[in-house]
Parts: structure tokens; C-alpha cells; sequence
């Protein structure tokens, strides 16, 4: 059974990292995070979705802060 659970868990997170679309949204975030100073033309971006980009965009708002 252990065996089973762990084969069930390994195709799983492989099939989740394929679908990890937060991943680009934290890079996009991250992206817009470095460009500081005066003249920031990213300093007003708001980020909202609906429906999958909701929660995306909730996930992306953490690294905002």
C-alpha cells in the first residue's frame, strides 16, 4: 500500500508542476518588483482575474507585498 501511495503521489505532483500556472504569474511579479526607482512605469499595476485568474491573481498579490 505504501508503494502504491507513493507511485499515486509521484504522478501527481508531476501532473500539478504542469499545470502550475502561478509559476509565471510569481516571475511576472517578480519581474515587475525589480523595476524600482523614480519613473517606475509598473508602480500603478493592479492584478485581478476571475474564475482561475482570481485565484492566481491572489496568489501573484502576496508577492506584491
Amino acid at each position: 500500500m505504501d508503494q502504491l501511495i507513493n507511485a499515486i503521489t509521484t504522478v501527481e505532483s508531476e501532473s500539478i508542476n504542469r499545470v502550475s500556472f502561478y509559476k509565471d504569474t510569481t516571475r511576472f511579479v517578480n519581474f515587475i518588483k525589480d523595476q524600482t526607482g523614480p519613473g517606475n512605469a509598473y508602480a500603478g499595476v493592479g492584478i485581478t482575474g476571475h474564475s482561475l485568474g482570481g485565484g492566481l491573481s491572489m496568489i501573484s498579490g502576496k508577492y506584491l507585498t
